[in-house]
């Protein structure tokens, strides 16, 4: 080994001397000071490797006597441990500086690296080295472990093996990271951080530490008060960071400087105040994520209508999140995973909040988005349905684990990849026991359909027919994405008169023609997706290109993970061949423990991310749902690297072999049967969670009946605001009628004014740039939509949720010529700049 060390020495050397001198800076012979200190160490290196091979050369019993027992002793643990540390140390300063060198002082960071990289990568070899003869002088610790030890080994072979065959697919035919010109290409989603996980892995060690200890047995239900600790600091943690806005929650901006929803979260928030104001979800309308629109509906009855505070009780919910993931993390592979596990699914949520302003496609617990409720669901769905099977599948369990299923599909529809999957995999795991799994899954099933059944008898009711999701929002992407890969652009506005049912039908002719007329593209492209989710879960885990300053390590300043464009360099690619290493690991390890339902996160995420895939959708957001099972495996990876590394240190061999001990001990819960009045008080909670949706409709009154347009005018003309206008009445009914101009009324959504030039970065009509200044709101009421007020100055009083008036275009609903808005007794009355240019109608000043 010191030979090698020696040589190793020798080849730095020579690749330090033969760099370019430095003339400006050199002391001697053209060298920098810094060169010649590298240069001195690794003399030195080589001097102290050689003396120490030949002495250990010609004197076996010195090495026998002097060498051999340190490695055996806890001097040799101080090696293993310093050895680790130095290794991994070094590479993380080469990284970083060459990270630097590729922006900024490009030229100054890339000398550092280059000088640097012959001595750090002699001490990472040479660290790596020692390790590996410090385990060869302790192999006799394996004997008690070989047979786990070689159960682990087969099982990982097999997962690496897969995924290996996975990696080699795509870099050969580069579906899932060559984009296609159809539907829309995701990029990976907000990664975890490097410091993030280097805290995983110390708290792994704590806890590890902790319960080796026999503390946790002198503690009463310990796992309540971690999870209560999870959830008490992810909630000070959350709130603690002030409202990041982006894209769907726009920055403030005049007439109100408030943060409001928009795109997807724009639409949940105004069938939400639909069912404020009494109109339901706008009556007959089915739109997507309907209990996640109750929610909203209910969160701003109980808070009002400020975003700020909105969120605020969302973040107390959605802290949850980690916590059930504590208990899923501890359920796989004890406390330690748990815990970091939770941790990570708390600090990711607040650089999603920080990378909000530059990142696209984004969800978090600071948006009105469904992944992370979604998330909670599938995560309590898929635990319940694993300690069913673990524990002999009681009943009781099925169905509560199939009404909490129910919930999840209730927000997200994609939530029901997950019942076929757990079903099948308890299946594979115990064949013999058939009749109970069927018997559970009628019960979950029961449990499901007692949940959605008031929204499917909600839909029947309105439209005749069985509907569970708006073709306006679903059936709509299957024919606009697939009608796109022979380049055509489709039809799918619906027409005037056509029913759900036809327009249904429509666009699934539309999708099921563009399939037959070129399959092999639609499966082409299908594959692509999927894949394309497959690849950007991988990298959850950080893959950067480079480093802006070394504040983007703590804190991103940039989405470098959108940089991904499938072309590793060659540095790069280690890190994913890495990833795939740990993530077989933490598969095998987790297939070990709970045999085939290991699989079941991992399956739910496969289904989960195909349905996606089916709409040609991808990445960012569209993974959040399932993601964290990635992360979970790759967690149970490193602890099995932590606690093997531990293994081998004298000092802390006892503590792992006690720990691994302990997490046999509860393997398998013990669940009691129940009486039959546990299910029906169950089934009336999940029965009243469906209902909550079409009672909401109910139980607000109607705040804007319909009226005459003689009553609007009636009402629009004896205001105070109009008497104040200066306007003539006669003149004013006159315009009204010679221009064809229709009154509304409703409630103001997310008022917004651009000025000459402004907008945001999209097509959408009214917001994208424009050199017409205007005032920009939503409303809902008797009209749902868009309303554009064409004006040269901000208004003064316009407020969110407030009352307004409207005269707007017959043919061109979103045009607006006046506005009458109020909010209790304060009120104002707003004219279009093209109205007041033509200086009509003006009684007197």
């Amino acid at each position: 080994m010191f030979a090698l060390w020696a040589i190793q020495g020798l080849i730095g050397f020579w690749q330090l001397a033969s760099l370019p001198s430095d003339a400006e800076n050199g002391l001697l012979l053209g060298f920098s000071a810094s060169r010649l200190a590298g240069i001195g160490f690794l003399l030195l290196w080589v001097f102290v490797s050689g003396a120490l091979a030949v002495r250990s050369y010609r004197d076996p019993a010195w090495r026998e006597r002097r060498l051999n027992p340190i490695f055996a002793s806890q001097s040799g643990d101080i090696l293993l441990v310093a050895s680790l540390f130095i290794g991994i140390t070094s590479q993380i300063v080469l990284a970083i500086l060459w990270g630097l060198s590729q922006r900024g002082e490009v030229f100054k960071y890339a000398a550092y690296a280059t000088r640097s990289a012959p001595v750090l990568n002699v001490l990472t070899l040479s660290a790596l080295e020692l390790i590996l003869w410090i385990v060869l002088h302790r192999q006799g610790i394996f004997a008690s472990i070989r047979i786990t030890g070689r159960d682990l080994l087969k099982r990982s072979l097999i997962a690496w093996g897969l995924l290996g065959l996975f990696a080699v697919f795509v870099m050969l035919t580069g579906l899932g990271i060559i984009p296609d010109r159809t539907g829309t290409w995701g990029l990976p989603g907000v990664p975890l951080l490097e410091w993030q996980i280097l805290l995983a892995c110390v708290l792994f060690i704590v806890v590890i530490w902790f319960e080796a200890r026999r503390g946790v047995e002198r503690i009463r239900h310990v796992d309540l008060w971690i999870a209560a600790a999870l959830w008490l600091g992810t909630t000070l943690l959350w709130l603690s960071q002030p409202i990041v806005p982006a894209l769907s929650a726009m920055p403030p901006r005049a007439p109100n400087y408030e943060v409001y929803p928009y795109i997807d979260a724009q639409v949940y928030d105004e069938y939400a105040q639909s069912i404020l104001i009494g109109n339901g979800m706008r009556e007959v309308e089915i739109p997507s994520r309907p209990l996640y629109i109750v929610f909203l509906a209910f969160l701003h009855t109980v808070v009002g209508q400020s975003y700020n505070n909105v969120i605020a009780v969302q973040s107390l919910l959605l802290a949850f999140l980690p916590v059930i993931l504590y208990w899923i993390g501890k359920d796989f592979y004890g406390r330690p995973v748990g815990v970091g596990i939770a941790v990570l699914a708390a600090l990711r949520d607040v650089t999603s909040n920080i990378a909000a302003p530059f990142t696209n496609n984004l969800s978090y617990s600071k948006l009105y988005l469904s992944e992370l409720p979604t998330a909670i669901f599938l995560v309590l769905f898929i635990g319940l349905a694993i300690r069913w099977a673990r524990s002999k599948y009681p009943d009781y369990l099925a169905f509560i684990a199939g009404g909490l299923l129910g919930i999840g599909i209730m927000i997200r529809t994609q939530a029901v990849a997950a019942l076929p999957v757990l079903l099948f995999l308890a299946w594979l795991a115990d064949r013999k026991r058939l009749m109970s799994i069927v018997r559970g899954a009628i019960l979950m099933t029961l449990g499901i359909v007692i949940v959605i059944s008031p929204w499917i008898w909600r839909n029947y009711r309105n439209t005749g027919q069985f509907i569970f999701d708006s073709p306006a929002t679903q059936t709509i992407n299957l024919a606009q994405h697939y009608s796109a890969i022979s380049g055509t652009e489709a039809d799918v506005l619906r027409q005037p008169g056509e029913s759900n049912t036809e327009y249904n039908d429509r666009l699934m002719k539309i999708f099921i023609k563009s399939v037959s007329a070129d399959p092999v593209g639609a499966v082409r492209v299908l594959v692509n997706r999927f894949l394309n989710n497959c690849v950007d879960n991988i990298l959850i885990l950080p893959l950067r290109n480079d480093l802006m300053n070394l504040n983007e390590l703590w804190r991103p300043g940039r989405s470098f993970w959108e940089d991904w464009r499938g072309q590793p360099t060659a540095p790069q690619a280690a890190l994913p061949i890495f990833y795939l290493f740990l993530l077989g690991l933490g598969l095998a390890a987790s297939w070990k423990r709970l045999g085939l339902l290991a699989f079941a996160p991992l399956g739910v995420n496969l289904f989960y991310n195909l349905w996606t895939s089916i709409t040609l959708l991808s990445g960012g957001r569209f993974l959040l749902a399932m993601d964290w099972c990635i992360y979970m495996y790759y967690m149970i990876g490193l602890f099995v690297l932590i606690s093997g590394f531990m293994y081998l240190l004298n000092a802390t061999r006892p503590m792992i072999l006690r720990w691994y001990e302990s997490l046999k001990l509860h393997e398998v819960p013990v669940i009691p049967r129940r009486a039959w009045s546990h299910y029906v008080l169950a089934g009336a909670l999940f029965f009243v969670v469906g209902a909550s949706i079409p009672l909401s409709e109910k139980i607000f009154p109607k705040k804007y009946p319909p009226q005459t347009q003689e009553r609007l005018w009636s009402e629009f003309s004896s205001s105070k605001a109009f008497a104040e206008s200066g306007l003539d009445v006669a003149c004013m009914s006159r315009f009204i009628a010679q221009n064809g101009l229709q009154a509304t009324d409703g409630r103001v959504l997310s008022p917004r004014f651009y000025g000459a030039g402004e907008g945001e970065s999209t097509l959408k009509f009214g917001y994208q740039v424009s050199d017409q200044p205007r005032l920009v709101f939503l409303m809902t009421g008797n009209y749902n939509g868009l309303v554009v007020l064409d004006m040269a100055e901000s208004p003064a009083f316009f407020p969110n949720a407030s009352d307004v008036l409207v005269y707007v275009d017959k043919d061109e609903a979103t045009r607006a010529w006046f506005a009458l808005v109020r909010d209790g007794e304060k009120e104002a009355m707003y004219l279009s700049d093209e109205f007041k240019s033509s200086n009509q109608c003006m009684a007197h000043p």
